[in-house]
């Protein structure tokens, strides 16, 4: 349970610039496909959404930062930034895709939480002066069980006017 403690937390991180500048009013105007089976919404802290399921132990998380908190860093840097601390070692998958007619990076990597092994889904994209994240972090052995449902969310990624 204190892995999934640290999570959160983590989800609460995102890869806006430090800081804390004030949050932009274009803030958190996306959607996501929503989450297939049993994903509880759950208070996202720090992040805009986030899912949790009870029966693999598992988060996804989306936040954004736009205006004074954009960055408008390449891409493969804004990844490595936001899972700086939890991954570990090279990338198991780093392919670019196309979400709402932008470019965005999804990379995996195994890494840890206290010391406990788990694997992480990153993805990043920008658009509009808006830096786009999500994370799906899960252990190892559970993380396909719920991958599908990260990637079936990614494809529901639309930017809000």
């Amino acid at each position: 349970m204190r892995v999934l403690g640290s999570i959160v937390v983590l989800a609460g991180l995102g890869c806006g610039p430090k800081g804390h500048k004030e949050a932009s009013k274009s803030e958190g105007k996306y959607s996501v496909a929503s989450p297939d089976g049993e994903w509880v919404r759950v208070r996202p802290g720090g992040a805009d959404k986030a899912w949790f399921s009870k029966q693999i132990g598992a988060t996804i998380y989306f936040d954004s930062n736009c205006m004074s908190r954009y960055d408008d860093g390449d891409l493969h840097d804004l990844v490595t930034h936001l899972t700086f601390g939890l991954a570990q070692g090279e990338p198991i998958r780093d392919e670019t895709l196309m979400l709402d007619n932008r470019a965005a990076l999804l990379r995996v990597y195994d890494g840890a939480v206290d010391g406990v092994a788990v694997r992480v889904g990153a993805m990043v994209t920008k658009k509009d002066l808006c830096l786009y994240d999500g994370l799906y972090i899960a252990s190892p052995n559970v993380f396909d069980q719920g991958w599908g449902t990260f990637v079936h969310m990614l494809s529901g990624f639309k930017t809000k006017d």
